[in-house]
């Protein structure tokens, strides 16, 4: 089920020393940073927003290249290296413990981030998130992957760019602008499945994991074998709902987040 309205918050920014980062914050309790998906934003979570914020504290936060945080804070599409920006963007916002949400490939640079910061991640959920081993948007992706240094290339963005284009729009992305899709292919190309595994290993949160048997990119046993290899928590598996729970089952998701977040 999906909210009668979404939320749109306004729009807030926190400087730190590596640069700015764009953020919204609704609700009040325990804090729960939201972690979009790429091509995505902050805005990916706007109907969970209103079915989380009056038990939670929710926090979107858009990474580097994504929304209005210019690539310019963070250009390194590691995602060790964009766990420890969340947690600086935690640091300048004063949250000491919160726990973590996050879609598709936001799943990798959680678990980065759960397992770099074992005492302040206090719960994890993953929604339709990218697991231990390739899945089928991935194994469909792998042109866009090696073109990844030539995007880098004046001469080369000018031709390929188009084609990158068209292909997100295949996968049904659309309305991103050339410097996120650019940023896209250079985080996926850093997509590696062993370290996932070896985060999966590390984290000792809570997690929560949810995926539907209808996801066209991440294919439901991909799902099942991350549910298995993380500490217990709320298991979702939907029949239905696509690759977007956060919007499509928005109202289940909150339902068992706000008491697997709150401890309720």
């Amino acid at each position: 089920m999906t909210p009668d309205l979404p939320s749109d918050p306004v729009t807030r920014v926190v400087t730190l020393p590596d640069g700015p980062v764009s953020y919204t914050d609704e609700g009040a309790g325990a804090p729960l940073l939201a972690l979009h998906g790429l091509p995505g934003a902050a805005r990916d979570w706007r109907w969970l927003g209103p079915a989380v914020a009056p038990g939670l504290r929710f926090l979107r936060v858009n990474l580097p290249g994504f929304g209005e945080t210019p690539l310019g804070t963070l250009r390194d599409p590691g995602f060790e290296a964009r766990a420890d920006l969340v947690l600086r963007f935690a640091d300048a916002l004063g949250l000491e413990r919160f726990a973590v949400i996050a879609h598709s490939i936001g799943g990798p640079l959680a678990m980065a981030l759960a397992a770099r910061a074992p005492d302040r991640v206090t719960a994890l959920a993953l929604v339709a998130a990218v697991g231990l081993r390739p899945h089928r948007g991935y194994r469909k992706a792998q042109a866009m992957r090696w073109i990844a240094p030539v995007l880098r290339v004046p001469g080369g963005a000018r031709l390929l760019r188009p084609l990158l284009r068209r292909s997100f729009e295949r996968f049904g992305f659309r309305g991103h602008g050339d410097e996120a899709l650019v940023q896209t292919v250079a985080i996926v190309r850093r997509l590696d499945f062993a370290a996932n595994r070896a985060h999966a290993a590390a984290v000792r949160a809570r997690t929560l994991v949810a995926w539907a048997e209808d996801d066209a990119l991440i294919e439901a046993a991909i799902s099942e074998e991350l549910a298995a290899s993380l500490p217990a928590g709320p298991r979702l598996p939907f029949a239905s709902g696509g690759h977007n729970l956060q919007k499509s089952r928005a109202v289940e998701l909150a339902q068992a987040l706000v008491p697997f977040v709150t401890g309720a």
